[in-house]
C-alpha cells in the first residue's frame, strides 16, 4: 500500500543469507548495534556465520525466527504530539509477517501522512517488536491501523471506506 524498499525481506543478500550491515540497515540501528546485540546474551541474536575468509552473515531464517519469537508490545499514534508510542502491555496476536516488518522512523512517516485526519482511538493498537532501545513494525498492521482510526471526511465516503477497509482486514 505504501512503503518502497523498506521491509526486512528487502534487505536479504541471498536467498539464505543478510550481511550485518544489511540487518542493521533493516532494523534502523548502526551496525555496531548488531555486534553488541551479538555479546548480550539477554537479547540471543542468532550466531552469524563465516562465508569465505573475511565476510560474515546471518541465516534469514534464522533472524525471521529470532524476531517472530521476540515479545510484542502494544502501541498507538498519538497525532497531537506525533509520536508512536510503545505500551508495555505484551500483543499476543500470532498472525503477523515477519518478513513485512518496517522500522519506527518508516511507520511514522506514514503515520505522518494521515496526521490532520486522524483520531487516536487507544482500542485500536499497532503490534511492534522492542530490541533495546529499537522499534519494529508490522507494515500490514500500520496500514489497518490507519485505516481504522482515520477519520471520514464531512462528505460521507463510508460504502468506499467499507470496501477499503475489508480488504485490510
Amino acid at each position: 500500500m505504501f512503503f518502497m524498499k523498506k521491509y526486512l525481506s528487502d534487505f536479504k543478500v541471498s536467498i539464505q543469507t543478510i550481511s550485518f550491515a544489511e540487518l542493521a540497515n533493516a532494523l534502523g540501528c548502526n551496525e555496531s548495534t548488531i555486534y553488541r546485540w551479538l555479546n548480550d546474551e539477554t537479547i540471543k541474536l542468532p550466531k552469524p556465520i563465516q562465508i569465505g575468509k573475511k565476510k560474515m552473515c546471518f541465516l534469514y531464517e534464522e533472524i525471521k525466527d529470532w524476531l517472530y519469537n521476540r515479545p510484542r508490545f502494544n502501541s498507538f499514534y498519538d497525532a497531537n504530539e506525533d509520536k508512536i508510542v510503545v505500551e508495555n502491555t505484551q500483543n499476543l496476536e500470532k498472525e503477523l509477517d515477519i518478513n513485512r516488518l518496517i522500522t519506527k522512523q518508516t511507520a511514522l512517516k506514514e503515520l505522518q501522512k494521515y496526521k490532520h485526519n486522524f483520531l487516536t482511538n487507544k482500542g485500536f493498537v499497532m503490534p511492534c517488536i522492542k530490541i533495546d532501545e529499537v522499534d519494529l513494525f508490522f507494515a500490514g498492521n500500520v496500514e489497518k491501523y490507519i485505516v481504522l482510526n482515520e477519520v471520514l471526511p464531512k462528505k460521507d465516503n463510508s460504502s468506499s471506506k467499507k470496501l477499503i477497509l475489508k480488504k485490510v482486514l
